[in-house]
């Protein structure tokens, strides 16, 4: 199912954009409002809990750049509304260009970085 363009991720990554630790550090490396708390992979350690948090992921190509979204719920409240979550990524220059939360509470007031 195609939605203006968008496409449904592959469960095994075959059309996902590479993103490696290095472009999300250099990333978090320019955003201001970086939280450094949030990297210490506490979350990641409880069993399944990325699988169970993802609702659904959907990407759109334009030339070199890939426009990924998607709905996950929050790590505290699994069962609560999931939030739609943004990321642009350059593949040219293999450089994430901007991310966002667009309905979570950390975001409000914000636009997207």
């Amino acid at each position: 199912m195609s939605r203006n363009g968008f496409v449904k991720a592959q469960s095994q990554s075959d059309n996902l954009p590479k993103v490696s630790v290095l472009m999300v550090t250099v990333f978090l490396a320019s955003f201001k409002c970086f939280n450094a708390t949030e990297t210490k992979g506490l979350k990641l350690h409880k069993e399944n809990y990325g699988n169970s948090t993802i609702e659904y992921v959907e990407l759109k190509r334009e030339g070199y750049l890939c426009h990924v979204r998607g709905r996950v719920c929050p790590e505290y409240r699994l069962r609560s509304k999931p939030y739609t979550v943004e990321c642009f990524v350059n593949e040219e220059d293999e450089k994430i260009t901007k991310i966002g939360c667009e309905d979570c509470a950390a975001s409000a007031g914000n636009e997207f970085i």
